[in-house]
């Protein structure tokens, strides 16, 4: 009865939890404190309740009912500076006093301390299963804001993601020997906000590089209640000094994104009409595909007391099957005077053409004192998934480098987790003429020519962007058994 009670006071906890703890956005290796102590080398050893996403047959090596709650601090450094464009025929000028726009541009929203989860399982006095229940997120930075004025603004003025995961799990398997489980996960998106400056232009015209008459700060507030994934994975020790694990994301995460669109002026700059959006509607597709994660984990023993252990691991992601973001636009635009019309707003195709990833990742623990404290160390590298010339700023998938380390106490029935992790990724610096992010005219596309003068667009992203990550997790497990 007091497991029940438990078990139910943990479920009360977790259903008061706010949503806002579960951010979004593509993930960056490492989610919880043992992996991301371990640099993200974790697939196949998945001996706490973070196995839900990184290896479902690894909760067959817990026993008991035990609770696990996770917080991760992300921060997030990123710069854009634009490049001087060769279709500039101001000299750098800008209208009204605007900033330089070949100034050099901050995420202003650098720090991201909301990233938390909650895990409960037991194995209700049975030996071989054990059962899950988990409320989690994928690890990526939630959010990010660049000035409306800078040089960045036909990329992106701000993103925020709200991804949730809510996790059923069952495993099985023999403590000693193998495990097998799968998580089965209803994925709710309750807010996902992507701003960028378009060129509202009302009529065929020369596109310019930095300002346009007509622009406009643009935002889709989008959401999406109906995806689901599954998560299926095994290990196996193959003699006692060595295990092989293997699992992954078995179903993509098909996000169909519905939602408004905002049109706003840009401070400091006056348009020559009043533009007013009509029940202007959007919808935009993503997708989080399949994942394979592989392993090997030899165990150093003594006397059957494993006294440290070394992972090695391959993870392969399938990113080339996002090819763009096909933005479907419903409704019109009416112009005020001097103009005085209703224009019908087109759909917008932003290309990404981004590639398949691969990841090499090795770490592992001493276990210094047995059942009490460990520490932790690892490195990974991650090959990148957005092609040079398609660099931008909303999610920036480089090629990239991590290092973490951390440790475990043990004590009273109590795991307390502590990791840091430091991500270096490649600075991207896109010459104009290859650049393919182009800005976005939704009256008067340059898909068309004729519309922009014979080009097909102006590209928004030459120039260079810095970026790197920092993050601080913590974690505590709590084995109800231990105290009861």
């Amino acid at each position: 009865m007091k497991t029940a009670r438990w078990i139910l006071t943990a479920f009360l906890a977790l259903s008061l939890l706010p949503a806002q703890a579960f951010a979004g956005g593509f993930e960056i290796p490492g989610w919880g404190s043992r992996a991301m102590s371990r640099g993200a080398a974790f697939s196949v050893l998945a001996d706490d309740l973070t196995a839900v996403q990184h290896n479902p047959g690894g909760l067959s090596r817990q026993s008991g009912t035990t609770m696990l709650l996770n917080h991760n601090t992300m921060w997030m450094p990123a710069t854009f500076t634009r490049a001087a464009s060769i279709m500039d025929l101001t000299g750098g000028t800008t209208p009204d006093d605007n900033p330089d726009p070949l100034a050099t541009a901050s995420n202003q929203n650098e720090l991201f301390a909301l990233g938390g989860a909650l895990m409960l399982a037991s194995d209700f006095g049975t030996e071989d299963w054990n059962f899950a229940l988990s409320v989690t997120g994928p690890n990526a930075f939630g959010g990010r804001s660049f000035p409306v004025q800078g040089g960045q603004r036909y990329m992106l003025t701000e993103t925020e993601m709200l991804l949730i995961y809510y996790g059923a799990s069952i495993a099985y398997g023999k403590k000693d020997s193998f495990g097998f489980g799968i998580t089965a996960a209803y994925v709710d998106v309750p807010l996902a906000r992507f701003g960028m400056v378009v060129d509202g232009t009302p009529a065929p015209t020369t596109p310019t590089p930095y300002y346009n008459p007509y622009d406009q700060e643009s935002t889709l507030e989008l959401t999406d209640h109906t995806s689901w994934t599954l998560i299926a994975g095994g290990w196996w020790r193959i003699v006692p000094s060595l295990e092989w694990g293997i699992s992954g994301r078995i179903v993509p995460i098909n996000l169909n994104l519905t939602g408004s669109v905002d049109l706003q002026d840009i401070p400091g700059q006056t348009i020559p009409a009043t533009v007013t959006p009509q029940n202007v509607q959007a919808g935009l597709d993503m997708v989080m595909p399949p994942t394979l994660n592989t392993g090997l984990r030899y165990r150093h023993l003594s006397n059957d007391r494993e006294v440290f252990d070394v992972e090695l691991d391959y993870v392969y992601e399938a990113w080339s099957m996002l090819k763009a973001y096909d933005v479907t636009v419903t409704g019109t635009v009416e112009l005020g005077p001097p103009i005085n019309s209703i224009i019908d707003v087109q759909s917008m195709k932003i290309d990404k053409r981004w590639k398949d990833t691969h990841s090499v990742r090795l770490g592992g623990t001493w276990n210094a004192v047995e059942d009490t404290f460990s520490l932790s160390m690892g490195g990974f590298w991650e090959s990148a998934a957005v092609p040079l010339n398609y660099t931008n700023i909303d999610f920036m998938s480089f090629q990239r480098f991590g290092l973490g380390g951390g440790f475990r106490y043990t004590f009273a029935g109590i795991d307390l987790n502590v990791a840091y992790m430091y991500v270096a990724q490649e600075d991207r610096e896109v010459d104009e003429k290859y650049g393919k992010v182009f800005q976005m005219r939704p009256l008067f596309p340059c898909s068309n020519p004729e519309n922009c003068s014979g080009l097909d667009g102006v590209p928004a992203n030459a120039g260079k962007l810095t970026s790197e990550y920092h993050q601080l997790n913590v974690s505590m497990a709590f084995h109800f058994d231990q105290w009861f």
